[in-house]
């Protein structure tokens, strides 16, 4: 579930309960430019006890230094990157940075069977 960045939170974390989504990827114009996690949603509001009229996404996103993949890789290689960096979605991206999908544990789980044909 991608949304632009300019989206109001509200409308993000309406979208991510109704659709049961643990994450929302926020773009702009195409290019990813931050995650929105539940465990952000708690570090950044519940725990800190603010009302959603008081943060906007820039705030509760993570951005930065994103640990992303793309499309040339093996579900077994984001897998590895996922454990080795202790992350629970992994954004797929272009050499420009444009969002093009997203791997999550559970297409890792989904995809277990292949992978233990692997080994």
């Amino acid at each position: 579930m991608t949304f632009e960045v300019n989206v109001p939170l509200q409308i993000i974390i309406s979208n991510m309960v109704q659709r049961n989504f643990g994450c929302a990827i926020i773009l702009n114009q195409g290019r990813l430019v931050g995650i929105i996690t539940e465990r952000d949603l708690v570090r950044k509001i519940v725990y800190l006890n603010k009302r959603l009229d008081e943060v906007n996404v820039q705030q509760v996103m993570t951005s930065g230094n994103l640990i992303t993949t793309n499309a040339d890789q093996t579900i077994l290689d984001a897998a590895k990157l996922m454990k080795l960096q202790r992350i629970k979605y992994l954004p797929v991206v272009t050499e420009n940075e444009m969002f093009v999908g997203l791997v999550t544990q559970t297409d890792v789980v989904h995809n277990l069977e292949h992978l233990l044909v692997i080994f």
